[in-house]
C-alpha cells in the first residue's frame, strides 16, 4: 500500500525542466506548511510551485526544528528543505490542529525528508495519524532519503489534528503538511478515506507530471514491454466530471502489442471459429475466451494470458510460431492434435512457461537440447505419443579426458562460486527517479505485504543491508531471512525477478531454500530459510568461528558448490 511513497528525488530532480504554473485562480482552499520555517519568514511564495507557504509554529505546541544536509538543499524544493522534529522531551504523541472547511473533501500530502538533519545517519521510523485513527507507518529507512504519504479525507468538523507518534528509538519528524480542497463527487469511497495506492498516466517516458495539476497532484509514468503508445498532438478537451487531471496525461495512451496480436493469428491461422472467441480474450472476466486462462493482478495493470488449452481443436502444421509473443504464459496444452514438424526451441526461451503439453501430435525429429535443460530445473515437458520424435538424440556427448593438476582444479571451481556470488549479490546503485519493470507472473507460495510485514514482526530485526535492500529475520519461531527490496532499485529487481524464477523451481542441499516471495505493487520481497551458522564470506574470511578454514575444507566447499551449480 505504500507504492511510491519514497520517490521525492524523483519529483525534485525533474523541476529543472518543468515550466512554471500560469497565474490562476490555483490556490483557493489550498493550506500549506512548511514544517521548521521560522515565524518571521513567513510567508512566501515557492519558486517552482508558486504556492504560499506558511510557517508551522502557530500550529502545533512543540519540536524543534532543523535542516538537511547542504549537499540536498539543491535537489528538493525550498518547503523540503527545513523541518520540525519531536525529542523525547516533547512527549510520545505531537500533534497539528488545522483550522479546515467542514464537510471538505481534502487531498491531504505530509512530506518526511530526513536529510540526516542530526548528523546520525539513522532513518526515523514512526506511526502518523489522523484525528485518532492510525493513517500509517512512516518508514524513511527504506528509501534512506524521505517518505510522502496522501490520503483523501473528507472533514466531519472545522478543525483537523495529524499526529506523529513515537513508536522506536528514532526521532518523528515532518517537513511539509499539504491540504488541497477536491469537488465532493470525486474519489468516491464507501467508506471512511482512501489512501493512495498510485496516480499514474500511461507513457513510456520518464517525466512525472508535476507541478502541473491544478489539484498540486503529482502523476508518475508507467508503462509495460507489452505495450505500444500512442499519443496525439490534437487540442484534448477534459471531461473528467471535476477530477481535473492534467492534460498532458491526456495525450499519452497504451495498447498491447504483442498479446492480443498473438492469439488472433492463431485463431485465424488455425480456423479456430469457437463462438465463444469474440472481442477481447480476458475482459470481462464471465466473457473469458474458452480455454484461455489470464491475470487480473489490478485495475491499473491488464490481464495477461497465462494458460492456453488448444487441446483436441484439430490443430495441423507446425507449432505456431506466435505463441512466443504470450511472454507471460505459464501453461501450454497443444495435445491430442495433428501438429507436425519439429518441437520449436523458442518454447525453451519463454521463461514463464511451467508446464508444455504436446503428447498425442506426430512431432518429428530431435527434442531442442534447451528445453530438456529447462526440464531439468523443473519444467513439466509432455511429449508422449508422438511415435516419430526422439527424446534422447542429441543429448550424449563423447567423454573428453581432462588432465589437470590438483590446483587448477581448485582455482577454476572457486573461480566458477565467486563468479555466481559476484553475480546475485545485490549491487549499489544511483537513486533513479522512476522504477518502470515487468510483472512477475509465478502463483506458487506469493505471500502478500502484510503476511511479510507479519513474519518479520512489522520488520524490527535487521539482519544486513544492500545496495538493492534490506535484509530482515524471523517468521515466529521459525527462523527465516526476508530480503526487501528498495522501492527505487530497477536492477534490484531484475536480480529479484531471476532469483524467483530461478530458485522456485530448483531445488539443491547445497542452495539457500526459496521459501517464497511477496509482489504486491511497489513492496517487492524474498523469503529464505536463515542461513543460522552464517554466510560462505563470514567462513572463508574467519570471522564467523575466528579461525580460518583449512584448504580442504574449502576445497570441500567449492565442489559442492559446483555441485549446486
Amino acid at each position: 500500500m505504500e507504492t511510491r511513497n519514497n520517490i521525492l528525488l524523483a519529483v525534485c530532480a525533474t523541476f529543472s525542466i518543468l515550466n512554471l504554473v500560469e497565474s490562476q485562480n490555483y490556490q483557493q482552499g489550498f493550506i500549506s506548511l512548511d514544517c521548521g520555517l521560522p515565524l518571521n519568514e513567513s510567508p512566501y511564495n515557492d519558486s517552482v510551485t508558486t504556492l504560499t507557504y506558511i510557517s508551522d509554529a502557530d500550529f502545533t505546541r512543540g519540536g524543534k526544528t532543523g535542516k538537511v544536509e547542504k549537499y540536498l538543499e539543491k535537489h528538493f524544493i525550498t518547503p523540503y528543505t527545513v523541518l520540525r522534529y519531536f525529542p523525547i522531551p516533547d512527549g510520545i504523541r505531537n500533534c497539528y490542529s488545522l483550522s479546515v472547511k467542514q464537510d471538505t473533501k481534502y487531498l491531504i500530502r505530509t512530506v518526511f525528508l530526513y536529510g540526516n538533519y542530526d548528523g546520525l545517519n539513522t532513518s526515523p521510523r514512526f506511526d502518523l495519524y489522523l484525528g485518532p485513527n492510525i493513517w500509517t507507518t512512516v518508514d524513511v529507512q527504506i528509501s534512506g532519503i524521505g517518505a510522502l504519504e496522501e490520503i483523501i479525507h473528507i472533514t466531519r468538523s472545522n478543525s483537523l489534528e495529524i499526529c506523529l507518534v513515537k513508536t522506536g528509538t528514532s526521532t518523528p519528524m515532518i517537513s511539509a503538511i499539504e491540504l488541497r480542497p477536491l469537488q465532493y463527487n470525486t474519489y468516491i469511497a464507501r467508506t471512511d478515506s482512501l489512501k493512495r495506492l498510485d496516480r499514474l498516466y500511461f507513457t513510456n517516458s520518464n517525466e512525472i507530471i508535476y507541478p502541473k495539476d491544478v489539484r498540486d497532484r503529482i502523476w508518475f509514468p508507467y508503462f509495460e514491454p507489452e505495450w505500444t503508445q500512442i499519443n496525439t498532438t490534437l487540442k484534448v478537451s477534459d471531461s473528467s466530471d471535476g477530477y481535473d487531471p492534467p492534460l498532458d496525461a491526456f495525450k499519452t495512451a497504451a495498447i498491447p502489442t504483442n498479446a492480443i496480436i498473438a492469439i488472433r493469428n492463431i485463431q485465424s491461422t488455425r480456423g479456430l471459429n469457437r463462438i465463444s472467441w469474440q472481442g477481447d480474450p480476458c475482459v470481462p472476466k464471465q466473457f473469458m475466451w474458452i480455454g484461455l486462462s489470464c491475470s487480473v493482478i489490478d485495475m491499473s495493470t491488464p490481464p495477461r494470458i497465462i494458460a492456453l488449452d488448444l487441446s483436441s481443436s484439430g490443430l495441423t502444421g507446425i507449432v505456431p510460431l506466435s505463441i512466443q509473443n504470450l511472454s507471460q504464459l505459464q501453461e501450454l496444452d497443444m495435445s491430442k492434435n495433428n501438429l507436425t514438424g519439429d518441437v520449436p526451441e523458442f518454447l525453451a526461451k519463454m521463461k514463464s512457461l511451467l508446464v508444455i503439453n504436446l503428447s498425442g501430435n506426430n512431432l518429428s525429429g530431435s527434442v531442442p537440447r534447451a528445453l530438456l535443460d529447462r526440464k531439468k530445473e523443473g519444467l513439466k515437458l509432455l511429449l508422449e505419443g508422438n511415435k516419430k520424435l526422439c527424446v534422447a538424440c542429441g543429448t550424449k556427448f563423447p567423454v573428453v579426458l581432462v588432465v589437470a593438476s590438483v590446483s587448477s582444479a581448485v582455482i577454476i571451481i572457486i573461480g566458477l562460486v565467486l563468479i555466481v556470488l559476484h553475480e546475485i549479490s545485490w549491487n549499489s546503485v544511483n537513486f533513479p527517479y522512476a522504477v518502470i519493470r515487468p510483472s512477475l507472473e509465478l502463483k506458487n507460495r506469493r505471500f502478500t505485504y502484510s503476511e511479510v510485514k507479519e513474519m518479520t514482526n512489522n520488520f524490527r530485526v535487521v539482519l544486513g543491508k544492500g545496495g538493492f535492500g534490506v535484509v530482515y529475520g524471523l517468521l515466529n519461531n521459525e527462523q527465516v531471512a526476508v530480503k526487501v527490496l528498495f522501492h527505487s532499485s530497477s536492477q534490484g529487481y531484475k536480480e529479484f525477478k531471476a532469483e524467483v524464477e530461478l530458485l522456485l523451481r530448483v531445488h539443491h542441499v547445497n542452495l539457500v531454500s526459496l521459501i517464497g516471495y511477496c509482489e504486491e505493487g511497489n513492496d517487492l520481497a524474498l523469503i529464505y530459510e536463515l542461513m543460522v551458522n552464517g554466510d560462505l564470506k563470514e567462513h572463508l574470511s574467519g570471522k564467523r568461528s575466528g579461525s580460518v578454514l583449512s584448504w580442504s575444507s574449502r576445497l570441500k566447499i567449492a565442489s559442492e558448490s559446483a555441485l549446486c551449480l
